[in-house]
């Protein structure tokens, strides 16, 4: 965290959804997204200081906001033979393509058709700390998008979900090393405890497939519809364990 002057001092940038976890004593100008999306991680544009009090070390304070940014914006997972790249603007259309395809949607809760403008609001909402959305590359080739979303911090959870695009690796053993990389990164890196699917009840590879990981259907779960299922670090370290071999 940052820790900033508590009294007249605005800083101006142009990303709302990547600054505004900043504090809310500070200004914060994003009416330029979407023409600079990708630069606003660079872009600090004045600082100012009404008060008599010690200067505001601005140029420390930015150099480290600005690392910290590159560094959680331009995200890669490397591990099990597949590569996860956060998601960052200029994919959002790519995964709009996907997402609107009706081998994708019919299985997901929202199915109606998603234009520009209402990914690029979604995107917005979602690019921060509490939800991290990758790109799955295999050999070079992306093949569709994974994400663990609606992170809460203290009660240690998230959200998990994954889809494959490309239908020649549905039925390899790449959508578990996916979803390996990805629990890896939500056990070991955020330290949570438990992640969460929401699965469509007639979405039947997708129960199977989450039951093979670890998951277990919660009890308070609906019998059909939005079904919701469990998995514990303990159950997920267990499955990790029995699948050693495939994953090396």
């Amino acid at each position: 965290m940052f820790t900033y002057p508590q009294k007249n001092i605005s800083i101006y940038c142009i990303n709302i959804y990547i600054f505004s976890p900043l504090n809310p004593n500070i200004s914060l100008f994003y009416d330029i997204f979407h023409s600079y999306p990708q630069k606003a991680i660079f872009i600090i544009l004045s600082y100012t200081q009404s008060t008599n009090k010690a200067p505001f070390n601005q140029v420390n304070q930015t150099e480290v906001l600005r690392k910290k940014l590159l560094k959680e914006t331009n995200m890669t997972i490397e591990k099990y033979g597949v590569t996860l790249k956060r998601l960052t603007v200029d994919k959002i259309e790519l995964v709009r393509n996907w997402r609107n395809d009706p081998k994708i949607s019919q299985y997901m809760e929202f199915r109606d058709y998603i234009t520009p403008e209402m990914q690029a609001k979604w995107f917005a909402k979602i690019n921060n700390d509490q939800n991290y959305y990758f790109i799955i590359e295999y050999k070079g080739k992306e093949i569709g998008l994974t994400n663990v979303k609606d992170i809460d911090y203290g009660a240690k959870t998230g959200e998990g979900g994954i889809f494959i695009y490309d239908d020649s690796f549905l039925n390899s053993d790449i959508p578990f090393r996916v979803i390996f990389a990805l629990n890896d990164f939500c056990f070991d890196e955020l330290h949570l405890e438990k992640m969460i699917a929401h699965i469509m009840s007639d979405n039947k590879r997708a129960i199977d497939f989450n039951r093979v990981l670890g998951y277990k259907k919660d009890e308070s779960s609906p019998e059909s519809g939005k079904m919701v299922y469990i998995l514990t670090k303990e159950d997920y370290l267990k499955q990790r364990n029995r699948f050693a071999k495939l994953l090396k």
